[in-house]
């Protein structure tokens, strides 16, 4: 589907052309911010420049997966459809209500790398813009990523509580665009089942002993001899402080964990982040023509 520009993206279209550093996005949920920043993305990359794109959104990322912070940097105009990660770390969480401190260093830390790679960095935040916990994120995530250019998507003054507590840096104020589509929370579940559902094509059952790796939930460790994740759980299958993929728990015995992950090759992994939400596969639906007998 083509975008249509809307009001004042060519002028910051403009203006990210010479800028160098960091643009971080805010709004609340479904006001474009991801729409947005994919438009800039591929006009910014027409030509060859290198841009990075980190997504912070842990709830509906359009670059990562539920849960997570991803990032790439693009040396060409994205392909149409879903655009895909080159770094991912699982925070466990589709909120980051209990997560913001996590979310808002591993954002950092992530746009830190982005900028070995790129100097432009386009930074898609969560739609929790409401009362202190919508501020103390916000302003948690500008501390962190120190941005440039901060880019409010607002249709009335629901952000100034936010711009009006960052300090010198440069705004540029939007209106939403009319071809944004809301989605109620059934939807947004949908929509993380499904990047679930592609991440997890082709996956298989592995099993894993427990007795090396290193169990985290919400950043901090956790034995899982003391509460084994439930059938279902998903996880991050990290090296270190980087997520190779992610998995979905079968079985969780003494000493063992059988995960289902596409993941081709689970050496180096030595970490399993925790998430606090499942996902159970479809069932696969019968094969046109057979049959089922009963005696």
């Amino acid at each position: 589907m083509t975008t249509v520009p809307g009001s004042g993206w060519e002028e910051l279209l403009q203006r990210l052309r010479t800028l160098r550093g960091t643009v971080l996005f805010v709004g609340r949920s479904d006001s474009g911010k991801s729409t947005l920043a994919r438009y800039l993305l591929t006009e910014l990359t027409a030509t060859g420049v290198p841009v990075a794109l980190v997504d912070a959104d842990v709830g509906q990322g359009s670059l990562g997966l539920p849960g997570a912070v991803s990032r790439r940097t693009f040396t060409a105009a994205p392909a149409p459809g879903p655009l895909r990660f080159e770094h991912l770390c699982f925070l466990g969480c589709v909120t980051p209500v209990p997560i913001l401190s996590l979310l808002a260093a591993e954002t950092g830390r992530m746009v830190l790398s982005s900028r070995r790679d790129a100097a432009l960095t386009l930074v898609d935040t969560t739609g929790l813009v409401d009362g202190p916990l919508g501020k103390a994120l916000k302003l948690a995530k500008i501390r962190a990523v120190a941005p440039e250019l901060v880019v409010a998507v607002a249709a009335g003054p629901e952000l100034e509580p936010i711009l009006s507590a960052i300090g010198a840096v440069e705004i540029i104020r939007l209106h939403p665009a009319r071809m944004v589509q809301r989605r109620n929370p059934r939807q947004r579940a949908g929509y993380r089942r499904g990047r679930l559902a592609a991440h997890l094509h082709g996956a298989r059952e592995v099993l894993l002993s427990t007795r090396r790796l290193v169990f985290l939930h919400r950043g901090a460790p956790v034995h899982p001899c003391f509460a084994p994740p439930a059938a279902g759980t998903v996880v991050g299958l990290n090296h270190l402080g980087e997520t190779r993929a992610l998995g979905v728990v079968t079985e969780a015995g003494a000493g063992s964990l059988t995960v289902l992950t596409a993941l081709p090759s689970l050496r180096g992994i030595d970490r399993i982040v925790v998430g606090d939400f499942s996902y159970r596969p479809e069932p696969a639906p019968p094969c046109q023509g057979s049959e089922t007998r009963t005696s």
